[in-house]
């Protein structure tokens, strides 16, 4: 990356730019779900089925996870999200242990360990701070629950 680059995403961060938050509304979590969609059906070219939010590799019964968002605050428009899902949810089974490797963390670890499934910007902001807001926030957040 390009110190210009570098610059951008440090300028956008300390301006303030781009906001993280919890999605608690419905119409937030339908413009995550549509972002998704959008990078599973174009970029991945994964064909139309179940959402988004019910592919992973790993059963998701009983897990425990949020979503966050982050709103590029020139436009009022969501811009990307994460959903977190916490370890201590999925410790437990076998192909999580395979793909994250959670077996080689300590317990007390585990239970402020944050997995990011599903992160997703749109493409014209790929480059900008959206990105690191939104780490960023779930980062705090799974240190914080």
């Amino acid at each position: 990356m390009s110190m210009l680059a570098m610059a951008r995403i440090g300028l956008d961060d300390l301006s303030g730019r781009f906001e993280a938050f919890l999605v608690e509304k419905r119409s937030d979590l339908a413009a995550c779900v549509e972002i998704m969609e959008s990078v599973r059906r174009w970029e991945l070219r994964r064909m139309a089925g179940r959402s988004a939010l019910e592919t992973s590799g790993f059963s998701e019964e009983g897990v425990e996870a949020i979503m966050l968002a982050v709103r590029d605050r020139w436009s009022g428009r969501i811009v990307g999200c994460v959903r977190g899902i916490y370890a201590r949810s999925v410790a437990h089974q076998a192909q999580v242990n395979r793909e994250y490797r959670l077996d080689l963390l300590p317990p007390e670890l585990i239970e402020h360990t944050g997995i990011a499934a599903r992160m997703v910007i749109v493409p014209r902001l790929r480059k900008s701070g959206a990105s690191l807001v939104l780490t960023r926030a779930l980062y705090e957040t799974s240190v914080r629950d």
